[in-house]
């Protein structure tokens, strides 16, 4: 088994590959793209069939592009032809190109990448319930797991609706100092998923996250400002709630740079439809549908023509 920058094949297999994430292909710097593809894939594949564990895992990025473009890739669409084992190919899935993804990042699991292990996790969410089965094999088998690891096992188990394994295993990730755990046990203690429901309990959990920066607690705490839900006599207070949502936007989260538009738009915060409309852009780019929250909140777009429009 290899696993490091010494095999030529995986070298020349993963840099193509990186060319068609940040689009070289879009700009012209790929002429061939039909040729590069296969260039690519054969030289990743060879690389695997020598046992080399990041070739797995570069090879189930390529199919699991086709499900979720990476950057500027769209994914490989070809049929499998390496190999396998037995056991591999006992991982089936309707999709033919999360079957493929599934299979190799198990096979970069197999040789040894606890990346390839969290990649094949996150993907068996799409999948059945043997596969999921298998994530939860894998993630047990880890030594030493880590709190990200930790909260996935949680993810997992909810996902089967193991709710107090899932409860369990995302305490075991907060005591690793994982954020996202704690976000998780904000949701289980409201809907009292694997345990009691308390929703002052849950509150905590929310705040704890929001204090640790997690952009999701954040636009929670900010959509609880808006709506008033958050406060005493249940008026919205859009200061608050400007300042939670620029917080989670800046973090990366689409829906709370959404947010702040229509806030502006709507007079609920200063700014001018200039402003509202950089807010809107952010969103977009951050991969939140804007068309859909300014028509639900009836309000038009800034941006007018200039904007992509609809995506219909």
């Amino acid at each position: 088994m290899s696993d490091g920058n010494d095999n030529i094949d995986y070298l020349q297999g993963y840099e193509l590959l990186q060319n068609l994430i940040r689009g070289d292909a879009m700009i012209g710097l790929i002429p061939d793209v039909e040729a590069t593809l296969t260039t690519m894939t054969q030289a990743l594949r060879t690389a695997a069939a020598a046992g080399h564990a990041r070739a797995f895992c570069a090879l189930g990025d390529c199919y699991a592009a086709v499900l979720t473009p990476i950057g500027a890739f769209n994914g490989v669409f070809e049929p499998e032809l390496l190999t396998l084992p037995a056991d591999t190919c006992e991982i089936v899935d309707e999709n033919a190109a999360l079957q493929a993804a599934l299979r190799y990042y198990f096979e970069g699991a197999r040789l040894g990448r606890r990346d390839a292990v969290l990649a094949y996790v996150k993907w068996s969410r799409h999948s059945n319930e043997a596969n999921r089965r298998r994530s939860l094999a894998m993630l047990n088998g880890v030594t030493g797991p880590t709190g990200a690891e930790l909260c996935w096992l949680g993810y997992v188990h909810n996902w089967l609706g193991e709710f107090a394994q899932s409860a369990a295993a995302l305490h075991r990730a907060v005591a690793l100092g994982n954020h996202d755990a704690e976000f998780e046990l904000y949701i289980c203690y409201a809907q009292g998923l694997g345990v009691e429901a308390n929703l002052q309990t849950s509150q905590q959990w929310l705040q704890r996250a929001a204090d640790a920066e997690h952009p999701r607690a954040l636009y929670n705490l900010g959509a609880a400002c808006a709506s008033g839900t958050s406060t005493a006599d249940g008026a919205p207070d859009f200061a608050k709630a400007a300042q939670y949502y620029e917080r989670a936007a800046k973090l990366g989260n689409g829906r709370a740079a959404g947010m702040l538009g229509v806030m502006v738009l709507n007079q609920e915060m200063p700014g001018t439809p200039e402003q509202a409309s950089e807010w809107l852009d952010l969103a977009d780019g951050l991969g939140f549908d804007t068309w859909d929250l300014l028509d639900a909140a009836g309000l038009e777009d800034p941006r007018g023509a200039a904007s992509d429009g609809p995506p219909w």
